[in-house]
């Protein structure tokens, strides 16, 4: 059983229900033919992938957990309206020294059976770059997953700067636009 379902599984069970279509190849991010990753890294505790995923075209984008062979969760299903599942909020403060470190938090989030996920990029001035995957009910943390930083494939900034206003909500500044 790999991270997510150890982390969810008895609680939400229907969630965990993607499996891939036979003679579905998915590449080592998650990605179908013809597909762009977005932001993609390793979860070692749970042995899975966390993949934003889209369309060359702009015409969907998605969210995949799992292995090639053992998709668990995709969400949404690819369409034009995908767009709109997705919020994305950051918040950045330039160093200044002692204990004002710089940082750059970054979160993509999605709510699907009753669950928030959201999929965060850090970098710290002084911890450096953390990145993982949530899974809440409220404000309940069911899961908090931390992803291998040597494994980051893209990352969450064009949300910020060119994706942000296909979104249902894109907020930040250099004050606090993070729950």
């Amino acid at each position: 059983m790999t991270g997510v379902a150890r982390g969810v599984a008895l609680l939400v069970p229907a969630v965990l229900t993607a499996v891939p279509a036979p003679g579905t190849d998915y590449g080592d991010c998650l990605e179908l033919p013809g597909e762009e990753v977005l932001f993609s890294f390793f979860v070692p505790s749970g042995g899975e992938v966390v993949s934003i995923l889209h369309s060359p075209a702009g015409d969907y984008v998605a969210c995949r957990l799992g292995a090639p062979d053992a998709i668990e969760l995709e969400f949404p299903e690819p369409s034009p309206a995908s767009w709109g599942c997705f919020e994305y909020a950051w918040y950045m403060r330039p160093g200044m020294g002692g204990a004002n470190m710089g940082m750059d938090l970054n979160r993509l989030a999605f709510e699907t059976d009753g669950l928030r996920y959201e999929i965060y990029e850090d970098r710290e001035e002084h911890t450096g770059s953390l990145i993982g995957l949530r899974v809440l009910s409220g404000d309940v943390v069911l899961a908090d997953m931390a992803g291998d930083t040597a494994t980051i494939a893209g990352s969450l900034l064009p949300f910020r700067f060119e994706l942000g206003d296909r979104l249902v909500s894109s907020a930040g500044t250099g004050t606090s636009q993070l729950p």
